[in-house]
Formats: C-alpha cells, structure tokens, sequence
C-alpha cells in the first residue's frame, strides 16, 4: 500500500499546467493535498499552442479587454501564485508572458525559491528578475527578442546564477546594442557592488550561452568579446594612473627638498585631501570567470516566433500568413515556437526524485 501511495505521488513530480482550466483544478488539488505539492519538482505554467486561452490571458492588458478576460487574467494570477507558494520544493520552474512581468512575479513571495528558471516572453514584458523567485536560481534561460538594461543588472545582481542561456528569435536590430545589455549582466558598475556580491563560491565561472541565427550569434558575441577586451584595457589604463598619483600624492620626495618641515606637511596634508580614495574612481571589475559560446537557431523558429507575436500583439487578420507567405512560399505555424521551447525544457534532465523500486515509472506527465 506504501508503494503505490508513492508512486502515485512520484507522477506529481513534473506537471505541466497548459490552459487556465488546467491551473484551477491544479490550484483546488495542491490546496487540498499538501502531500500532492510536496512531490512537484518541475512545473511549466503557459501555453504550448497557438490555440490555448492562456496566450490570450497572459497577454498585456488593454482597455478594451473584456470584463471576462480581466477575471480570468486575475484568476490566473491567483492561482498560480497559490501553486508556487504550496509548491515549496519545486527544483525547475518554467513560466509564460505576464506571469514573469515585473508586478506579478513579485507577488509570489519567498515560499518557492527553485534552481532552474525559464522565462518565454513573447509578449515582451518587462521582466522582474530581481524578485525573491530568483534568490536560488543558478541556471537561468530566457527567449526574448530583447534584454533591457533593468533586466540586465537584474540579472546581474542573481547571487547564484552560474549558467545563463538567451535566445533572441530576430534577424534585424545592431548586434552591439545587445552586446551592449549583455555586457552589463557581465561586468559591475563600481568595485562597491563588486565587493557586496562576493560569495563563498564566486570563483566559479558564469556560462552565458547566446541563441540566435547563425550570422547573428556570432556579431553578438564578437562585440560581446570586444567590449569586455576594452572594459579591461580601460581598467589597467586605470590602475596604472591610479598607482602614479598615489604615489606622487604620498611620496615626500615628490615635495621640494628646500621647504621646512612644517610646509612639507602641509603640503602633504592637503594633497591627501584632495586625492580621491581608489573606490571612488571610475573602475569597472568584471566577473571572475566567464565563458561565452554561441548556438544557432533555424530560421523557421524565427519566422514562428514573428508569427506568435504577430498574434499576440492581436495583429490584423491573416495578417502573419499574408507577409510570410511573400518570403518562404507557406504559411508559418506560431505554434512551432511555443512546441519547440516545450520540447527543450521537457527534454532537459529532470530534477526528480528516484522512483521506489515497487513503484513503476510513469511514461507521462500529469498535464491537461
């Protein structure tokens, strides 16, 4: 009886909420069957097709919404903050459209603070990477068509973050301007916010993986490398003009040897006054370590990724099958993309529990 209690709980371990029906009925089970809440490891909220409410629900909010779609958008809401605060030992979180914009993702709290985070944005949210959902994440993976610079120092300021992998689904745009945000997810603005970030393990290296179309990911990563290359020569540039005024601020020789002793310290004294201390200069510290590599993405996730926003953005009609069909010759399913960034993270490497050896392992999800 034991053994099948557990692998009915082992079935909760990966749960994959695709339709606002489909997190209501979740919400009312974790609520009533805390037992239930505790086996959840994975869990991806938001749709996996063109067709599925929660595109529409997670969307930005218009004045002409309707009353309903306010509701059901604040239903939502409810219950997913509901479920990641019952779901307290969640390992890998994924999370669409508005439930990672800025004022949602606040709301829910400190009770779920997971490892792995995915973030797919094609509403264009700004993104609320600095709240308490991020304090543990050490592996973080966004698909947007941009970073703001907010988002970067977010990002930036992630006390376990070890790996960062983001995809960028356009082909227009200057590479140096993402270079640019990337850049400051990279490297600190003073050695004040350097100093306060220092941890037990900040020797370890952070891998940034860059997505886009082949031509792309390599401008993006080649200004990447370029501006870090001049952040460090400006660095020594700084040192090194640190190190002769200290010197010539602090050396008593660098005063004439004909003035008494009293004028040698006064001299002296005001010189000091009037050094500024090393922190206060311009010094940009970057990273201890930090690996940078490059993976392509097909030109059809692109041209889906255009479509999906397209239809989002609640586009004319037919409008995304009109302009695609002008360049590849066929109409472009929005749903590949959504379909595509479902099957990584569902593909990824679990973090869940072993099965009891009584128990058979299920062959799929719990997922409606």
């Amino acid at each position: 009886m034991l053994g099948v209690i557990r692998s009915s709980l082992f079935v909760y371990a990966r749960v994959e909420l695709r339709t606002a029906h489909a997190i209501s009925t979740f919400c009312t089970l974790v609520r009533a069957r805390a037992d239930l809440a505790r086996a959840v490891r994975r869990l991806w909220i938001g749709p996996v097709h063109a067709r599925s409410d929660l595109l529409t629900i997670l969307a930005l909010p218009t004045i002409s919404d309707s009353l309903y779609l306010a509701t059901q958008r604040e239903h939502v809401y409810n219950d997913t903050r509901i479920i990641l605060r019952v779901c307290r030992r969640l390992d890998d979180v994924a999370l669409s459209g508005s439930l990672i914009a800025t004022d949602v993702v606040h709301s829910y709290g400190t009770a779920c603070q997971p490892t792995i985070i995915t973030s797919i944005n094609p509403h264009s949210f700004i993104s609320g990477f600095d709240a308490p959902i991020f304090r543990r994440v050490h592996t973080l993976t966004i698909c947007d068509i941009n970073l703001s610079f907010s988002e970067a120092m977010a990002i930036r300021r992630m006390p376990s973050l070890r790996t960062l992998c983001f995809t960028s689904p356009k082909d227009y745009g200057d590479p140096q301007i993402d270079a640019n945000v990337l850049q400051k997810i990279l490297v600190y603005d003073d050695p004040l916010e350097s100093l306060a970030t220092l941890r037990l393990d900040d020797a370890a290296a952070l891998h940034m993986t860059i997505r886009a179309l082949p031509h792309r990911a390599k401008q993006v990563a080649d200004a990447l490398y370029a501006s870090l290359a001049d952040n460090e020569r400006a660095n020594d540039l700084n040192a090194q003009h640190t190190s002769d005024q200290e010197h010539n601020a602090l050396h008593p020789d660098t005063i004439l040897d004909d003035e008494d002793e009293e004028v040698r310290q006064q001299l002296l004294h005001q010189r000091l006054r009037q050094q500024p201390l090393p922190l206060q200069r311009r010094h940009q510290p970057c990273r201890a370590a930090v690996h940078v590599d490059t993976r392509t993405l097909p030109s059809t996730f692109v041209d889906a990724w255009d479509a999906l926003r397209d239809l989002v953005f609640n586009a004319q009609e037919d409008y995304s099958r009109m302009a695609l069909e002008d360049d590849v010759g066929t109409w472009v399913d929005p749903s590949h993309a959504l379909e595509l960034l479902y099957e990584e993270w569902h593909s990824a490497t679990p973090h869940t529990p072993t099965p009891p050896p009584s128990a058979s392992t299920p062959t799929q999800p719990v997922h409606t």
